[in-house]
């Protein structure tokens, strides 16, 4: 339930944000992918669009879950 109620705070966040008009593609697709138990290869997705979007929070989370993955791939 923790996780589960910190991405529920996570995307309501993300909505208002969206709402005042700047619309955190990268940082959202990013949170989607720390829920899914085996992103894959989907894991360079949101690198692109935080680049998109200059943001760099986006930017880091996306570069550690690719940290994170390459090990497991390489293997």
């Amino acid at each position: 339930w923790t996780f589960l109620v910190a991405y529920g705070v996570a995307y309501v966040w993300l909505l208002r944000e969206a709402a005042r008009g700047r619309a955190r593609l990268g940082l959202a697709f990013a949170l989607l992918l720390v829920a899914v138990p085996d992103p894959g290869w989907y894991v360079i997705w949101p690198l692109a669009l935080a680049a998109w979007d200059d943001d760099d929070a986006a930017t880091l989370l996306s570069l550690g879950l690719c940290a994170y993955l390459l090990p497991q791939r390489l293997i």
